[in-house]
């Protein structure tokens, strides 16, 4: 029997695919027409479908946190490193496999998006969120896919200021600050802390059940195996850009210092 790409891709991520090219392009229109940017026509509208996606990828996490399913789900190193089939992470899944494919559009059409650790982080995300939909991990893909996307919540801000009109710096200059440093700070929290925390566990859970594999054999070995390898990617990434934001953050500190 062949296999189609639309049997690879489900209805919903199709739709959510569609969702935030349309929203995209429809936003990149409208910002045209107004002329209050540009030439940042397209980060403008791509910071704005990434607001969209990762208040969604946020919500799904903490509404795992807080209706039990994380706690559910943390029983044993099997149930945290296995699929539940949990209805709500196939669609956390599904809607992050969808972003991902188009963040990696975005990123390749945006020059200063258009990098290899951009486009490998996408990319590499991308096919994670594919994969946890039939082989997990749902407790692990809650935090990864969802909660460690607070962060990014704010970036959306720091990019609507970096990239809108000049005149929105200077009419909000304490709003601008403040986000920068929220940014900041959420960003270390939970990239920079959190995440190798997190990590740690993960490699931990995973290592045991490849060496001593639940009843009735668990995740898929070679896809255990590679998500152990993009742990190690994704983790150098978390931890790169959080010492240029330490370093930002520390500039921008000694900047307000001498300007008091």
């Amino acid at each position: 029997m062949t296999t189609t790409m639309m049997d690879l891709v489900t209805a919903a991520e199709r739709w959510w695919l569609a969702f935030f090219l349309g929203l995209s392009v429809v936003l990149h229109r409208t910002l045209r027409a107004s002329g209050a940017a540009p030439g940042k026509e397209k980060p403008l509208a791509f910071a704005a479908v990434s607001l969209v996606a990762q208040c969604h990828f946020v919500a799904y996490g903490l509404r795992a946190l807080c209706d039990g399913t994380l706690a559910a789900l943390s029983a044993d190193a099997a149930s945290r490193t296995m699929s539940s089939g949990s209805a709500a992470f196939a669609q956390l899944a599904q809607v992050a496999f969808a972003y991902e494919v188009y963040n990696t559009v975005a990123a390749a059409s945006i020059l200063e998006y258009r990098t290899g650790e951009f486009l490998g982080h996408h990319v590499l995300t991308a096919i994670i969120a594919k994969f946890s939909q039939t082989q997990g991990p749902d407790f692990y893909g809650f935090f990864y896919l969802g909660l460690a996307a607070s962060s990014s919540v704010f970036l959306v801000f720091v990019d609507v200021f970096r990239h809108g009109p000049d005149g929105w710096r200077a009419a909000l200059p304490k709003v601008n600050a403040v986000v920068r440093v929220v940014f900041a700070l959420t960003f270390v929290a939970v990239r920079a802390v959190a995440w190798p925390l997190v990590s740690l566990a993960f490699w931990r859970d995973t290592i045991s059940i490849i060496r001593v594999p639940p009843p009735g054999g668990g995740p898929w070995k070679p896809y255990l195996f590679m998500l152990l390898l993009s742990n190690t990617f994704l983790s150098a990434l978390q931890i790169m850009w959080a010492k240029r934001i330490i370093a930002g953050l520390v500039k921008f500190g000694r900047k307000r210092a001498k300007a008091e």
